[in-house]
Order: structure tokens, then sequence, then C-alpha cells
């Protein structure tokens, strides 16, 4: 049996994209074992606290279901679902201003 050449040249693409992610793998374990691993501090803040610390969720939960209805709006890349999105970020923002994750 003889196999196409779109067969043969798709197979050996793969080869190809398999021992190039092989390769980077190897690379990242070497790095890795060389490189200490620094923790993740924001050099400029006071005291070297973490970028996490001191960042609260929301506590209006209905503040929190904007966000998590306007993400699914945002997901569905269309004209009309970004423009839903953005109003339910607003609502949310309108709710709980110190709420981050809706200004993201």
């Amino acid at each position: 049996m003889v196999l196409p050449r779109h067969v043969i040249a798709a197979a050996a693409h793969q080869e190809v994209e398999i021992r190039a992610l092989i390769g980077l793998q190897h690379m990242v374990e070497i790095e890795a074992s060389v490189t200490p691993v620094e923790p993740l501090v924001h050099r400029g803040l006071p005291g070297g606290a973490t970028a996490l610390q001191g960042r609260e969720q929301t506590h209006n939960p209905e503040a929190y279901d904007c966000v998590l209805r306007g993400r699914e709006q945002y997901r569905l890349f269309s004209m009309d679902s970004n423009l839903a999105a953005r109003e339910l970020y607003e609502r949310a923002i309108a709710l709980d201003p110190d709420y981050a994750e809706p200004y993201a």
C-alpha cells in the first residue's frame, strides 16, 4: 500500500513537533535545576509584601454574579455579547467599586 504524500508530510511534521517539544522540555528541566526559583514578590511593595496580599474578593454576591455572567457573554465573541459583558461588568463595579475583577 502506498500512502499519499500529504499523509507522509503530516506524519513527518508531527514527528518534528514532538522532537521540538521534547527538546524544549529538556531545556526547561536543565534551567529549573540550575536557576533557583525566587518567591513571587513585587519588589516595590513595603516589607516585601506579595502581590496577592491584601487582595479581597467581593462580599456582594450580586456583583460576583454579574462578573460571572459577564465572562460568559465575553466568551461568545460577538458584538452584542461584548456589549452585554461590558454592561454586566459596569453593573458589578457600581455594586462594589473596590472589587477588582470587573475592571480586568
